[in-house]
């Protein structure tokens, strides 16, 4: 069996990968250079289907399955893999946003952004924009942030941050990302949980909970398929906890694709410079 694993995403440049075949011993690596591989396999008389597993040795890359039936004169499969879109981490990839961003930099609620806290919640322990404790932005971002402090806080402090309704209808893979920083007393009954709404929040459903600390600078990323094609989409940040904070910075909303950069592969060899 011979073929090539090449990029399938858009540059298609050979890939060095390894493909295994289950149920046998086989495995082999591709030509860094050219991507071909070559493989022998027991076949019978009218033929034997065999599966090729295919991971690229590069990141950023869906690892691949695939059958190919295999006759008595061999069989050829020329093989693509996709890079991850969501980790866009592949060599010759860059992300692309499409959708809703907000940095908070302007020290104040941003439009169509509100917040409800538990009753008896001061104003300025719930989810707040102008730093009041002249706190850092540990979220790795830059600029102002959204807190919710309960540092100083006598007792459990909920407290709501609500998106605007996001217009999604055009997104095929649409993801939550942002940036934070939480600092979480710990105890089961503390807790970050993130929601979404695609009716304009008349119903939500829990997309991630999280009961420990995650120190800064994070990125979390969360798809959310059920938002595809949606109109009235929102997601709402609930943190309920005391003596704990959370930050957030740099939230996206809508599709993040993976799109090839200018450049190319460069392939050689390193050799012992004494003896070859």
């Amino acid at each position: 069996m011979t073929g090539t694993v090449s990029d399938g995403s858009g540059h298609g440049w050979p890939l060095y990968a390894q493909i295994r075949v289950p149920g046998t011993p086989v495995a082999a690596y591709t030509s860094p250079v050219t991507g071909a591989y070559r493989i022998t396999l027991p076949t019978g008389p009218s033929g034997t289907s065999y599966r090729l597993d295919v991971s690229a040795q590069y990141p950023g890359y869906r690892a691949s399955a695939t059958t190919v039936h295999l006759g008595t004169a061999g069989a050829q499969r020329n093989i693509g893999l996709k890079v991850d879109p969501l980790s866009c981490t592949a060599p010759g990839y860059r992300p692309a946003y499409h959708g809703y961003r907000e940095d908070f930099n302007s020290g104040t609620r941003p439009a169509g952004w509100t917040v409800i806290n538990a009753p008896g919640t001061l104003p300025r322990e719930g989810w707040v924009f102008d730093n009041p404790h002249h706190l850092r932005n540990y979220t790795g971002g830059s600029g102002g942030f959204a807190v919710a402090d309960a540092l100083n806080t006598v007792g459990t402090l909920s407290t709501v941050l609500t998106t605007p309704v996001i217009n999604m209808s055009g997104d095929t893979a649409p993801v939550l990302r942002f940036k934070q920083d939480a600092s979480l007393n710990d105890v089961d009954e503390n807790f970050t949980t993130i929601d979404v709404s695609t009716d304009g929040g008349h119903t939500w459903s829990q997309v991630a909970i999280n009961y420990l600390s995650v120190p800064g600078p994070d990125t979390v990323l969360v798809p959310l398929p059920q938002a595809a094609g949606q109109s009235r989409v929102q997601v709402r940040f609930r943190l309920n906890d005391e003596l704990s904070s959370w930050e957030l910075d740099d939230v996206f909303l809508g599709d993040l694709g993976c799109q090839p950069a200018a450049g190319g592969l460069v392939v050689g060899q390193v050799r012992d410079h004494n003896t070859g």
